[in-house]
């Protein structure tokens, strides 16, 4: 009997040391991969689970709930999760069974339908507020990095764009992201990192027929500083019609043939699950308008594919795509234009051309990269450089000035409703202070007299609040037509010495106004009751070259101010309250987290819980470490 006992409390013993799975351990883990992971509603997440100290498996669950439901999401014994129809965060456990011992991550359901276009939309105030993931919690050094990078073929200097739940031919749905290239190409890419090759790519170069892209040689006699890349093909950030599936794109070529250069500036619909050329296209850009200015011949100025260049970024509004062009480097007899393009009865037609100085010179629409603005009633919103200005006198040159533009639906007509020319035009001019190095950016309504507002800005460093009810026109003894001006608000430029000032769009968020001037640092402003504080409320401690600021927020919290340093190639993270002490950059972690290649006046895009940068050699994307 005694032995009978004996025999039992030994092997009760050995079963509590070495488990139920009969493995010795003294210590059992687990630990899940990935512990965060952002996906949308047709995405899945594939976790995994590593156990130590017993050859058991787990029970997976979401939120507390075996296996999961329809209203959480779902997962299977292998530990891949299916997401529900509904947007929110969601905890996910492997417990190991017949151990207490679990584990958890977390799984956050988002669905940002995509960014179509730059600065996050048509009124370009760049702030994204449907961002659940990524917060001033969560956004540093330990839990954010560097996931991924693709490898491109050139020059990134167009924002990439981002569709969520595409539906790829043969693929299956994949959250996508367009990145353009200054080599002619188009890439669509994995967005959340899912296979390392391009789900399509096309490239507008035909070497057998001696199209390409225009070397930087071409310019470089008059313009030394675009020998900064190689080459120029795609430089405006293009646009995606969700409506159509359709992403529009405008790209520069050279044709070589017998000795002779031809200079093209061609505009491509592209089908955004395969890339395929829709309506007809491409369509070769050309334009002539009536006029007796600088380049004109028999009192018509024609578009020079040449001298023109198309930076800003495309818009389409009301089912027509809008471009607008400057020079490169000031030369020779070029003029600012405005460019509609439609695609009635399925094929790309120009339906309106509009010179900004048919009689005179300049004038150019640079932007700095910032697309043409639009407001909700469809009235389109640019500001133009350096120039012939008259229309104060009856003339029809518009030089330093914003203009308010709208299209006939009939005729096609682009015509100029009203416009804004700053009092000290002349001085302007003559220091060359573009009004035209910043975007125009349209605020959303506000309380007080002037509910329907715009932000504008130039090389002076002049912050201008402009009423897009009646802009105001010129005015020889002052601004004072306008609401408000804040001079000397952004280090403006003085004779003499280096160009500062305003050289990007204004972004928007809250009550909050984001400027980050050239040689300057990032400065907020409050707007309340439609009206703009006098002074910077918050200010950062890093000067730079006047990087267009993105933000991303949850609605009306968790704002975080992103802000790509181009000059130096670096990334970095504020959060909203204080821009003078950066939450996270690129440099904190380099070996993991610095860009592959340089950054080149482009601005990140930030959706779904995920950074995406473009640079001269790669797109790298950013998001919670895994």
């Amino acid at each position: 009997m005694n032995r009978i006992m004996k025999r039992i409390s030994v092997l009760s013993l050995a079963l509590i040391v070495l488990g139920s799975a009969g493995v010795l351990s003294a210590t059992v883990t687990v630990a899940i991969h990935p512990a965060n992971i952002p996906v949308t509603f047709t995405g899945r997440a594939q976790f995994t689970a590593t156990v130590t100290g017993s050859s058991n498996g787990v029970v997976w669950a979401v939120d507390g709930l075996i296996g999961g439901n329809s209203t959480v999401g779902t997962i299977s014994t292998s530990g891949l999760y299916l997401p529900p129809a509904k947007v929110g965060a969601h905890t996910i456990a492997a417990k190991v069974i017949g151990s207490s011992v679990k584990s958890t991550a977390k799984v956050f359901v988002t669905n940002n339908a995509g960014v179509f276009t730059y600065a996050n939309g048509n009124q370009r105030i760049g702030a994204n507020t449907s961002e659940i993931v990524l917060t001033p919690a969560n956004v540093n050094q330990n839990t954010f990095g560097k996931l991924f990078t693709y490898a491109l073929d050139g020059n990134v200097r167009a924002q990439p764009l981002y569709m969520a739940n595409v539906l790829i031919p043969n693929q299956g749905y994949h959250n996508v992201v367009y990145v353009a290239t200054e080599h002619n190409s188009v890439y669509a890419l994995d967005a959340d990192g899912l296979q390392t090759t391009p789900l399509w790519q096309i490239n507008f170069n035909n070497a057998a027929e001696g199209i390409g892209t225009i070397p930087s040689s071409a310019f470089g006699s008059f313009c030394p500083y675009c020998l900064h890349q190689t080459e120029f093909g795609i430089t405006a950030t293009p646009v995606i019609d969700p409506t159509t599936n359709t992403i529009y794109v405008e790209a520069r070529t050279q044709q070589v043939s017998g000795g002779v250069t031809t200079y093209f500036h061609t505009l491509h619909a592209l089908d955004v699950t395969t890339g395929d050329e829709k309506f007809n296209g491409p369509v070769v850009i050309q334009a002539s308008a009536p006029g007796t200015g600088e380049g004109s011949s028999g009192g018509v100025i024609a578009f020079d594919p040449f001298l023109e260049m198309i930076r800003p970024a495309l818009l389409l509004s009301n089912g027509v795509v809008y471009m607008a062009s400057a020079s490169l480097g000031d030369y020779g007899n070029y003029h600012g234009w405005v460019l509609a393009y439609g695609a009635p009865s399925g094929t790309l037609e120009q339906t309106g051309a509009w010179l900004a100085t048919p009689n005179g010179e300049q004038g150019g629409i640079w932007q700095n990269g910032a697309g043409l603005s639009a407001d909700t009633d469809g009235e389109i919103y640019f500001s133009t450089g350096n120039g012939t200005f008259d229309a104060n006198t009856g003339g029809l040159d518009y030089g330093e000035s914003v203009i308010q533009m709208s299209q006939n639906t009939v005729s096609g007509t682009l015509s100029v409703d009203q416009y804004f020319t700053p009092y000290d035009q002349a001085k302007l001019n003559t220091y060359d202070w573009d009004v035209g190095t910043a975007g125009i950016s349209i605020l959303p309504d506000q309380p007080g007299t002037y509910p329907h507002l715009a932000i504008a800005g130039g090389k002076e460093g002049t912050v201008y609040l402009l009423n897009r009810d009646a802009l105001g026109g010129y005015n020889a003894n002052g601004n004072g037509q306008i609401p408000q001006q804040l001079v000397g608000a952004i280090l403006g430029s003085i004779p003499g010495q280096s160009v500062n000032g305003v050289w990007n769009e204004a972004a928007y968020w809250n009550g909050f106004v984001y400027i980050f001037g050239l040689h300057d640092v990032l400065k907020v402003f409050t707007l309340t009751d439609g009206k703009l504080s006098k002074r910077a409320v918050n200010k950062g401690s890093a000067t730079m070259n006047a990087p267009a600021p993105v933000i991303s927020a949850n609605g009306n919290t968790n704002a975080v101010v992103w802000v790509l340093q181009w000059e130096s190639s670096l990334l970095h993270a504020y959060n909203h309250t204080n821009m003078a002490t950066e939450i996270y950059g690129t440099d904190q972690n380099p070996t993991r987290d610095a860009l592959d290649g340089a950054a080149d006046k482009t601005a990140p895009t930030v959706v779904n819980g995920r950074v995406y940068v473009g640079t001269t050699t790669n797109l790298d994307v950013y998001g919670l470490l895994p």
